[in-house]
């Protein structure tokens, strides 16, 4: 569900953010602002985190499920232009809303990618050495395996040792 919200500064008694959310009832925006991740994307993230007990979140407005992105925005903007709080440092209606690529970039894309292998057909992982976990021992110990060209060459409970293998196949295959 979309909507808006604000932030209501609880000492000087005021709206200080208006802000759109696409996943309203999750409170998507409201997380995004506190995580630490995004303290320096805006400055309301970094007010926001460091005075945490000051701003107090709340929505203001549930859309029903009829209106669309461009409705979200143009209600964003007149909430801004009529409370006209501090911190919104632009008119609103920017921002993504779940980012969709046209079809010609998507197209694009898909052109970029033919030809190319995914995951464990992908000729890389089977022209090198490298050791992947394979399950347990009878005693419990986690079981290594070194593999190379796609054949597991080489159990063992010691990584290191596999790893120093694996060095010593890749170091003498670069050098060929």
């Amino acid at each position: 569900m979309k909507g808006i919200y604000a932030y209501y500064d609880t000492i000087n008694e005021e709206i200080v953010y208006i802000g759109k959310d696409s996943y309203i009832d999750k409170q998507v925006r409201h997380i995004d602002h506190h995580s630490p991740s995004r303290y320096n994307t805006q400055q309301i993230n970094r007010i926001l985190q460091n005075n945490p007990n000051r701003y107090v979140y709340n929505i203001i407005y549930e859309c029903p499920p009829h209106l669309d992105d461009v409705d979200l925005n143009g209600l964003e903007i007149q909430y801004i232009e009529a409370l006209n709080p501090k911190f919104n440092f632009t008119k609103g209606g920017e921002g993504l809303n779940g980012h969709t690529h046209t079809p010609k970039s998507r197209q694009k894309m898909s052109e970029a990618r033919k030809g190319k292998a995914k995951g464990k057909n992908n000729y890389q992982w089977k022209s090198y050495a490298r050791v992947v976990k394979s399950g347990k021992t009878p005693y419990g110990a986690q079981n290594y395996v070194l593999k190379y060209e796609n054949k597991s060459i080489r159990y063992s409970v010691n990584p290191d040792k596999l790893q120093a293998m694996a060095d010593n196949i890749n170091k003498t295959k670069s050098e060929v």
